[in-house]
């Protein structure tokens, strides 16, 4: 049985406190416009590429650093596994394109998601595949993407998986292709965010980040931050808003029904795990 950290595992593979960006549910925060932004442009947004998708004409211009969630969970999760476009409908060079557009008219863009396969049973049921499926079609995906089409963009891989097993697999299949995950500069890992309370991915995060891989935790709030954050260089969250939605909180002064898409909501929320100790409010240095 997988025992909880303690406090002498974490003095090996342990990082500077790690970076915590903020989620933001519309790309306007990019622009950090208002008062309630003053002495806060500085901290990092993670943004949807669905969101930003939509914008077909002008973009907002970044005021700060930021970086892009590639939005596969709710790609992948559009389409049922009979209908035989349940993959990825944007191609890689139109989401390529689109990069290049945003770091042109956006700017600050600081990394960006490869177009993986999360491997929640949810998302297989969608494309009707397997986990090592899954695992395949994101390591061709990174290949396309690192290899052949855009070398020179901060692609972030990500490891996938379900059980500590299978990301350990993962690892294996990049490693046979001639990829080691230690020389990347930032590794996203995957399909933990509903998973923070889980001992394995956390002692799976130790022996991970103890063996040299930068590892940024998609999905990690205070939850995971707790526990894993000596481990992580970065971790995003919108956690923010969902606890806003369903405590239907309006703080004094809003005039909107609820504060899911507040950035009053959000920025307190982001204080409050700083203020914690818990991560910090600027991007990390990789080791």
């Amino acid at each position: 049985m997988a025992r909880p950290l303690t406090g002498a595992d974490r003095d090996r593979g342990r990082r500077d406190m790690p970076t915590l960006l903020l989620g933001a549910p519309e790309p306007s925060w990019l622009n950090r416009e208002g008062s309630i932004w003053e002495g806060n442009e500085h901290i990092p947004l993670f943004v949807s590429y669905s969101r930003l998708r939509r914008l077909k004409r002008k973009l907002p211009r970044a005021r700060g650093p930021w970086a892009l969630d590639s939005s596969g969970y709710m790609h992948l999760r559009r389409k049922k596994a009979t209908d035989p476009s349940a993959r990825w409908r944007i191609e890689p060079q139109q989401y390529l394109d689109d990069v290049r557009r945003y770091i042109a008219e956006i700017g600050q863009l600081r990394w960006i998601a490869q177009q993986d396969y999360m491997c929640e049973e949810e998302v297989r049921r969608s494309t009707g595949l397997t986990t090592r499926d899954h695992q395949r079609l994101t390591i061709e995906n990174l290949l396309l993407l690192l290899r052949s089409l855009a070398p020179e963009l901060p692609i972030v891989p990500s490891l996938q998986g379900w059980t500590a097993g299978d990301y350990r697999r993962h690892r294996k299949m990049y490693e046979s292709v001639g990829i080691d995950l230690r020389d990347e500069p930032l590794v996203g890992l995957g399909s933990v965010c509903r998973r923070q309370t889980s001992i394995p991915i956390h002692l799976l995060i130790k022996e991970l980040a103890e063996d040299g891989i930068r590892l940024h935790a998609y999905g990690f709030g205070i939850t995971g931050l707790k526990i894993s954050g000596p481990y992580l260089l970065s971790s995003d969250s919108q956690a923010w808003s969902f606890g806003a939605r369903s405590a239907s909180l309006r703080l004094p002064g809003c005039t909107h029904t609820t504060c899911n898409y507040c950035a009053r909501a959000a920025l307190a929320w982001h204080h409050e795990i700083i203020g914690r100790g818990l991560a910090s409010d600027t991007f990390a240095r990789a080791a």
